[in-house]
């Protein structure tokens, strides 16, 4: 009498003795995994975590002088930016110099009011200093104009102020205020033998 045969494995039945192989969708599955693991941990680890704090801060101080520059133009009142370091904002006031006080462009009346009336347009009056910023040596107000450095933007788009330095995470920047168009633009400063 004949032995009977063992019934032969389907394809999608393991062999006896060994482990189902993975699909290539289970693969996909587990390698997209990893990678989200890797893209989330990877840049703290190679210091990445800093860049992107020192990139937010210098979004920060953009963002203060942008938003101040932009409100001085649409309202036809200059303003301040006052750097009060001590107290770790930028405050933003309306110029109170009689002489620049009443000064719009010609043919642009202020927006929300009569002359005189000096009114800001809704937003921040003050912005914080970024977090980790140690100033280098800071410029003196010219006397009467209080305490702080002190950053003025006209409705024409104008602006005028110093130039300020700081030391952030162990890198060197500077600001520079374009006086003909407003604009502030921050340099990051090379360092030669541990001097900026």
């Amino acid at each position: 009498m004949p032995l009977p045969c063992p019934p032969l494995p389907s394809p999608s039945s393991p062999l006896p003795g060994k482990a189902r192989p993975y699909t290539l969708v289970e693969m996909v599955v587990v390698t997209v995994i990893l990678m989200l693991a890797v893209a989330l941990v990877g840049p703290r680890l190679g210091g990445g975590g800093r860049r992107m704090a020192a990139e937010q801060a210098l979004t920060e101080f953009r963002q203060a002088f942008g938003e101040t520059a932009m409100r001085s133009r649409t309202t036809g009142r200059p303003l301040e930016l006052t750097l009060l370091p001590e107290q770790g904002i930028f405050q933003v006031t309306t110029v109170t110099n009689p002489l620049d006080q009443d000064w719009h462009p010609q043919g642009l009346e202020p927006l929300g009011g009569q002359e005189g009336q000096g009114r800001l347009l809704p937003g921040a009056s003050s912005y914080p200093v970024p977090k980790g910023v140690e100033w280098e040596e800071l410029p003196e107000s010219p006397e009467g104009e209080g305490e702080g450095v002190v950053f003025r933007f006209y409705p024409d788009g104008e602006a005028c102020g110093p130039e300020i330095a700081w030391t952030m995470q162990g890198r060197h920047y500077r600001l520079i205020l374009d006086s003909v168009l407003g604009k502030a633009t921050i340099l990051e400063r090379e360092t030669t033998e541990g001097r900026p």
